[in-house]
């Protein structure tokens, strides 16, 4: 008798899915910052970055994505594009976003891994 493996998809959405609760925070996190940045330049456009951030960490946080943020040289490794200059909010804010969790990370730690 064979078993077949759950598919790819179904696998990432079962682990994934323990996560959603952090996701919701930062993306609230993510869409406060997007929304602080427009208004200090009091210029802009946030419906474009807002509606994507839902799926931008799905990619980034689920592991769809093959990436290596200590290693981003590694071949294989994939690549997210936007071509819309709308999306530059969502991208700065992220990274904005996820460095300070790296780092609150890093102090709480204190292991090499997150340096």
């Amino acid at each position: 008798m064979t078993t077949t493996q759950p598919r790819t998809t179904d696998r990432l959405f079962e682990e994934a899915t323990k996560s959603f609760e952090h996701w919701e925070l930062l993306r609230e996190l993510i869409d406060e910052s997007i929304d602080l940045a427009l208004n200090y330049r009091q210029s802009g456009h946030p419906g474009g970055s807002r509606s994507k951030v839902h799926m931008f960490l799905a990619l980034l946080l689920s592991g769809a994505m093959r990436w290596d943020l200590k290693r981003p040289w590694r071949p294989f490794m994939d690549r997210l594009v936007f071509s819309a200059g709308h999306t530059v909010p969502l991208v700065y804010a992220s990274l904005a976003v996820l460095n300070e969790v790296l780092r609150a990370r890093h102090e709480r730690d204190a292991r090499e891994e997150f340096a």
